[in-house]
């Protein structure tokens, strides 16, 4: 896995340019429809820089909001102090069983790869019954005109220019790791496969960005 300490200070704007600067609005859409009764318990596991956790703070303020993920200087972004920040590892948390009752993710199990059945365990573990998981993720685009454009933008233009302006190695990382990814239909089985009911399937910019909603049944 790559080592996201090196880009913490640029992560924000390397996944604004990734993504059209859109990567915001997918966030809000992921949990625009989940209602949460107070004090309920809310996890971003591989928080990163807190984007997502932000979201979910301001969504619910009165629920204990948890950031998780193993970059403490990615973790260090996150200025919000009644957001509870974890140092850890998503595929081996220390929570106590059935302990939240939303749990999401964005741009997260790409970097996991092949460690996706022992996270998707690990989330039913500390997942209430009922309980959302919400994972939001990048995959090659299904429709091949657009997939024509991705290659030339994201594999081509920003894998050059990106690795140059950060002056690092991480847009050939996340080209590489898109192109060596599942597609949605195996996240789906592996999620159904480890007792998730997905609700719903969102498609963005013809299936390049994929939602999954599901439920621990």
């Amino acid at each position: 896995m790559y080592n996201f300490d090196r880009i913490s200070t640029s992560y924000d704007r390397i996944t604004a340019i990734e993504t059209l600067g859109l990567d915001n609005y997918w966030r809000r859409y992921m949990i625009k429809n989940i209602k949460l009764d107070n004090n309920c318990k809310v996890l971003d596991a591989g928080a990163g820089t807190g984007k997502l956790t932000g979201i979910l703070y301001n969504r619910f303020k009165n629920c204990n909001v948890y950031a998780i993920d193993r970059s403490e200087e990615m973790l260090d972004k996150i200025n919000n102090k009644n957001i509870i920040k974890i140092n850890g590892n998503v595929l081996d948390t220390k929570f106590n069983d059935n302990y939240f009752d939303l749990i999401t993710s964005s741009f997260l199990i790409r970097p996991l790869n092949k460690s996706l059945n022992e996270y998707f365990s690990e989330m039913n573990r500390i997942a209430k019954k009922n309980g959302h998981l919400i994972i939001m993720e990048i995959y090659e685009p299904e429709n091949a005109y657009f997939k024509i454009f991705f290659d030339v933008y994201f594999h081509r233009i920003l894998k050059y220019t990106g690795d140059k302006i950060t002056k690092s190695s991480a847009f050939t990382y996340f080209s590489e790791s898109v192109k060596n990814f599942y597609d949605y239909r195996y996240i789906s089985k592996l999620l159904l496969k480890n007792n998730f009911q997905i609700i719903k399937i969102k498609k963005f910019l013809a299936g390049t960005v994929i939602i999954h909603n599901s439920i621990k049944a």
